[in-house]
């Protein structure tokens, strides 16, 4: 969902992992507004009326089984 509009962590036990992908997102500026450009762009994929029409896909291609 997220593409590259964020920072994942893959193991969420690993605090010094998660401590070090926080300083950097406090310490790098570029980096951070990076994400948070690449994050409205990403955003766009999305919207309500997107919603309701694939689910709407999905309901008649089940009712048409």
């Amino acid at each position: 969902i997220t593409r590259d509009s964020a920072l994942l962590i893959n193991d969420i036990k690993n605090t010094s992992k998660l401590i070090d992908a926080i300083k950097l997102i406090i310490s790098d500026d570029n980096y951070r507004n990076n994400l948070i450009k690449k994050g409205f762009l990403n955003v766009k994929r999305f919207s309500w009326d997107k919603c309701a029409k694939e689910t709407l896909k999905v309901y008649n291609k089940v009712l048409s089984n």
